[in-house]
């Protein structure tokens, strides 16, 4: 299910293209699998809803955000039918997963998170007389969300134990705040983000396979006017 007041399709054979409003955007999906059925070996029910929205705030620049929870009920499901948190090992900014958690890092059956960006555009950099001219905008963003995982699919899927060892978040929050520049010569975006991780448990040992990083600087490309 999807309401979107306001927003366009622009329709072809191939693929489908949206054009967006300024009002929110409402999301919500439902799935549901029966063992037995083509040959599933699981029961469960995926539930997951979102609110999103861009609009320019007069005089304060441009807000974007997003808003997200969701629950799947069922006992001793492996990781690939969870809630698999999306992180990131590159240093391309991604701009819809924690650039500072590691692949498979946290999964969850149960979860709330939120995005958002304020884009100032340039309202600090004018203060800055060797800056002015330039088509640079700046701006701040934080990430978070919050997970749970049930005891019966925390012992399934061996939790915090292997080589990579997948973690819950255990009624946690994992933080990312960042700033940066875009607009840089029209096609570049530089970001600086800070990680606020749940405590690892006693344990814990980084390795080259799940390295701990507080602290990045990542690089992105796209065209703006």
């Amino acid at each position: 299910f999807r309401y979107a007041p306001g927003e366009k399709k622009l329709e072809t054979n191939r693929r489908k293209i949206r054009f967006k409003g300024n009002k929110p955007i409402y999301e919500f999906n439902i799935s549901k699998a029966a063992s037995g059925i083509w040959g599933s070996k699981y029961n469960y029910t995926k539930l997951h809803g979102s609110i999103s929205q861009k609009l320019r705030i007069p005089n304060f620049g441009i807000v974007s955000y997003n808003a997200y929870g969701g629950k799947i009920y069922g006992d001793s499901l492996p990781f690939m039918l969870l809630e698999l948190h999306p992180g990131n090992e590159v240093f391309i900014y991604n701009k819809n997963g924690f650039n500072l958690m590691n692949r498979f890092e946290y999964y969850s059956d149960t979860y709330a998170g939120f995005q958002m960006e304020h884009n100032i555009e340039k309202k600090l950099i004018n203060l800055i007389p060797v800056l002015r001219k330039t088509k640079m905008r700046q701006f701040w963003n934080v990430k978070g969300v919050w997970g749970n995982m049930n005891n019966s699919n925390r012992i399934f899927n061996r939790t915090e134990f292997g080589p990579y060892q997948l973690r819950s978040l255990r009624s946690h929050t994992y933080l990312e705040f960042g700033t940066g520049f875009d607009n840089i010569f029209k096609f570049f975006r530089v970001d600086f983000v800070w990680r606020s991780a749940p405590p690892y448990p006693a344990n814990y040992k980084a390795t080259r396979i799940q390295p701990v990083q507080n602290f990045g600087v990542f690089g992105s490309l796209r065209i703006q006017f």
